[in-house]
């Protein structure tokens, strides 16, 4: 049995946990730069260190470090400066495995996630990881009362039409590239991360992309709200909405027909169809 956050050598105070997520090409990135213009606000992208929570410690920290030791998780965008950014970010996970080592008890719990992360993050009143999978991993994380959830969607159309062009050039040799190269696959993945968005709506913050980027000022005082951080603190001019509907110059009819095919529930669901 996990110890209870008070056995634990943590502050009363820790830092709020969220996790962003949504399918691939459904404006997880969009939404993750939105949230770091906050300045309460510090993630990592696809650091996946929310995966294994609740794992003893050694398990945890082998877990993370076969899949992150090249890969940079800490800076948006392609860095001014590649070696500071690289300095960055083996500081950060320097800190991090250190702190989840000092805070673990055994388990690594949210709290410990938490505060591992505050403490290796600058000062912020919220912390967390972007990472698209997570959406197929919601019935664990919205069963953790500490963890905020934020969770993207978008045009199943549009998710193909980017997603296809993906997988034709810079995904093309990645493996997980064959769970994604055809628009019926690509609906089924979608369809799926919806059904499991929808089941815990009532434990989650569901954010329309078409909305976010339409609407960006009011669809940020809703996630600030949610995350108990101040509402205009985003840089909502981020959020630009000339990529909706591009499908229509990219996808062939047959294309868009196997997309309604497989995902028209859904789609319609989220009024889409």
């Amino acid at each position: 049995m996990n110890p209870e956050p008070e056995t634990l050598n943590i502050k009363t105070r820790n830092p709020t946990p969220v996790i962003v997520c949504g399918h691939q090409r459904s404006g997880t990135t969009l939404l993750y730069l939105l949230l770091q213009s906050h300045r309460q606000i510090e993630l990592t992208r696809e650091y996946n260190n929310f995966a294994w929570v609740n794992a003893p410690c050694r398990h945890y920290l082998n877990k993370l470090e076969k899949r992150h030791t090249h890969r940079m998780v800490i800076g948006a965008g392609t860095p001014r400066h590649p070696r500071i950014a690289r300095w960055r970010d083996a500081r950060f996970k320097t800190r991090y495995v250190r702190a989840v080592h000092r805070y673990a008890r055994p388990f690594v719990t949210i709290d410990v996630i938490a505060q591992s992360m505050g403490k290796a993050l600058r000062a912020a009143d919220v912390v967390g990881d972007k990472y698209p999978d997570y959406v197929f991993k919601l019935d664990k994380f919205c069963a953790i009362d500490a963890l905020k959830c934020i969770v993207i969607y978008r045009d199943v159309r549009d998710v193909a039409r980017s997603t296809l062009e993906k997988c034709r050039a810079e995904w093309r040799n990645r493996p997980f590239a064959e769970k994604m190269d055809s628009p019926e696959k690509v609906a089924d993945r979608w369809a799926e991360s919806v059904r499991t968005m929808r089941a815990h709506e009532d434990r989650l913050l569901a954010v329309k992309y078409e909305q976010l980027v339409q609407e960006p000022v009011a669809t940020l005082a809703r996630i600030g709200e949610y995350l108990g951080v101040a509402p205009n603190g985003f840089k909502a001019d981020i959020a630009q909405p000339d990529r909706i509907g591009k499908y229509k110059d990219e996808l062939t009819v047959k294309q868009v027909d196997q997309l309604l095919y497989v995902a028209g529930d859904e789609m319609q669901a989220l009024g889409y169809a």
